[in-house]
């Protein structure tokens, strides 16, 4: 039997191409390894970042009450008794646990209600847009759904000083007093520099990395200075996917809120306590930040400045020797609001 041999004609390959398709044939292994790498750890975050969020649901249960406000529920917490109701509007990102040493204090004299937005702590995730506007219509509605008559005294601490103004002007008459607590000025971002887009597309990659577990790894342990159990559910929620997601739906709507609380106006003789940190960061905008808190506090004709040597924009609020100067502050415009007679003088 013959056997049939059959020869290439083709010619080989040099052998410096040869080592090249076989370097080419490495790397695409090596980027399929990684991406294949990837999609696991990816799947690994994911798993770890549900049941992480699912035993802190469990661990970490509400104070107050959960009321339906259109369709999504939200977690009110009111102590206290009397007349005006002192209603705590948290900074940006944080909910009622920032005001674990402020309101156990204002609840001594009258009633004080510290809330979650939407998405935030104990709160369901609300329609978008975040902005101001919607914002404040939905506390007025959980104000409503928890028998929470005005009048009120609102207290803003960041952004919230922002939602606040916008909520005064919004509900004309139920407001009797303000304080806003090293808050944002609805000019800041132009003043300062900040880009908002940049501010935005971090907040989108925020969003989605959180749903694997990045955002635990990062903030899984600071130290805010309010006391352990509160510290441990505020780190709890800023953990959380829910939490970037909704930072990144507030974020989305900044320029919105900006335009509104330029819009909300001045505040006539209301009573207003407005204090300011101003341990700020090396190399940041420090004149302009008290200058636009100074600002601030001519929106009233019946007005006081504080700046608050040492404290932070944060620990202003939950820093054990920072929180008197806010309780002081609220009590004295509850004093001027229940009198009807200007601020009084501050001791020195």
């Amino acid at each position: 039997m013959q056997t049939a041999t059959f020869v290439s004609t083709a010619p080989a390959l040099p052998h410096h191409e040869q080592r090249g398709r076989g370097c080419l044939f490495l790397v695409r292994r090596g980027l399929t390894a990684l991406v294949v790498l990837a999609i696991v750890l990816a799947g690994l975050g994911f798993v770890y970042e549900t049941a992480a969020e699912a035993s802190d649901r469990q661990t970490y249960l509400p104070p107050g009450q959960l009321l339906s406000i259109d369709d999504h529920q939200m977690h009110i917490d009111c102590t206290g008794e009397g007349s005006p109701t002192v209603i705590l509007e948290a900074a940006g990102g944080h909910f009622s646990a920032e005001w674990a040493r402020v309101q156990p204090v204002i609840a001594q004299g009258t009633r004080v209600c510290a809330y979650d937005r939407a998405g935030y702590g104990w709160s369901d995730p609300g329609p978008e847009p975040r902005d101001a506007e919607h914002i404040a219509g939905e506390l007025h509605g959980l104000l409503a759904a928890a028998s929470i008559e005005p009048p009120y005294v609102l207290v803003g601490h960041s952004v919230g000083g922002i939602y606040v103004r916008v909520f005064n002007a919004q509900y004309p008459g139920e407001v009797v007093g303000m304080v806003l607590v090293d808050s944002s000025h609805p000019d800041q971002w132009v003043r300062q520099g900040e880009s908002i887009s940049t501010m935005q597309a971090m907040a989108s990659v925020s969003a989605v990395i959180s749903r694997i577990g990045l955002m635990r790894l990062a903030f899984g342990s600071q130290d805010l200075g309010l006391p352990p159990e509160q510290n441990a559910a505020v780190i709890a929620n800023l953990s959380s996917a829910q939490y970037w997601n909704t930072q990144r739906a507030d974020i989305a709507s900044v320029e919105q809120s900006i335009a509104q609380g330029q819009a909300a106006g001045d505040l006539g003789d209301l009573p207003l306590e407005v204090l300011a940190s101003v341990d700020y960061p090396e190399g940041s905008h420090q004149d302009i930040e008290l200058a636009l808190q100074r600002e601030l506090a001519a929106l009233s004709s019946n007005s006081h400045f504080q700046v608050v040597d040492g404290a932070r924009h944060i620990t202003l609020v939950t820093g054990e020797t920072y929180a008197p100067f806010v309780n002081d502050a609220i009590l004295r415009v509850l004093e001027a609001a229940r009198s009807g007679e200007p601020l009084a003088p501050r001791e020195e």
